[in-house]
Parts: C-alpha cells; sequence; structure tokens
C-alpha cells in the first residue's frame, strides 16, 4: 500500500499518474456495483445489463 509519505517522495509525474490511476479505479469499481444494482433491480443479466450500464 502506498502511503502519504511515499506518495509525496515520487517525482510529480509519476504522482499524477498514481493518483490518476487509483481515481479510474475506484470509479470503475463504483460503477460496477451501479450496474450490477440496476441489473438486479430492472431484472437483466448479460448484454441487456451492459446496455443500461
Amino acid at each position: 500500500m502506498l502511503t502519504k509519505s511515499a506518495l509525496l517522495e515520487i517525482d510529480p509525474d509519476t504522482r499524477a499518474f498514481t493518483l490518476v490511476g487509483a481515481f479510474m479505479g475506484h470509479f470503475a469499481l463504483l460503477e460496477t456495483g451501479i450496474g450490477a444494482a440496476l441489473g438486479e433491480v430492472v431484472g437483466v443479466n448479460g448484454a441487456r445489463r451492459v446496455v443500461i450500464n
């Protein structure tokens, strides 16, 4: 796990890519959870769930 002090020691370009990547990863997990919940509520699976997402 990357701590705040270790993150501050990284050069600014690498730190920016690390932070953007972490944000995108967390957002993808959030989007997957919302998509799964919507699929369950609507009662669809497979390709139909993908289209709804």
